[in-house]
């Protein structure tokens, strides 16, 4: 299925919800010593009770969260996306439920804290769809004071390829 196509599903047929008892675990476990700590906040994408319009596919054992993504404040329109988790493992679920986060926290652009040679790929993509090109990523990075505070070498390099 096309992202765009499940954004709709995802818009119409779940809720975004903070899980506010996994906070105070995941803001220690996110946190380098040493560094300022950050306030972790984790939000779940939940599949509405009666939604019976909602593709099987996309959650086929009745998952209650189809999805987790824990984010902390970097500045008032900018969050640090700490680790994303999701039940079944789908990025075309992921990056609808990005934008459709941004959209719910007033349209906070969400950046990677840390980007792996794993996840580079699937980043490379999700922020394919939000900057124009490398030198717009460079920009962003400039303007938001973001050079040294997020470690992006495995996107660097998988761009690079």
């Amino acid at each position: 299925m096309e992202n765009a196509i499940i954004k709709e599903y995802l818009k119409q047929d779940t809720d975004i919800q903070e899980i506010k008892h996994l906070n105070p675990l995941c803001t220690t476990l996110c946190n380098d010593k040493g560094s300022t700590e950050r306030s972790v906040k984790v939000f779940g994408l939940k599949q509405k009770l009666h939604s019976s319009n909602f593709p099987k596919v996309l959650n086929p054992n009745n998952l209650e969260n189809l999805a987790y993504i824990g984010i902390s404040d970097f500045t008032d329109t900018i969050s640090m996306i700490e680790f994303i988790h999701c039940e079944i493992p789908n990025d075309s679920i992921i990056i609808p439920f990005l934008d459709i986060l941004s959209e719910y926290l007033d349209n906070k652009v969400l950046v990677p804290k840390k980007i792996g040679c794993l996840d580079a790929h699937f980043y490379e993509k999700y922020l394919g769809n939000k900057f124009k090109s490398r030198d717009d990523v460079h920009l962003f990075f400039l303007q938001n004071n973001l050079i040294g505070k997020v470690e992006w070498a495995s996107y660097t390099d998988a761009c690079e390829e």
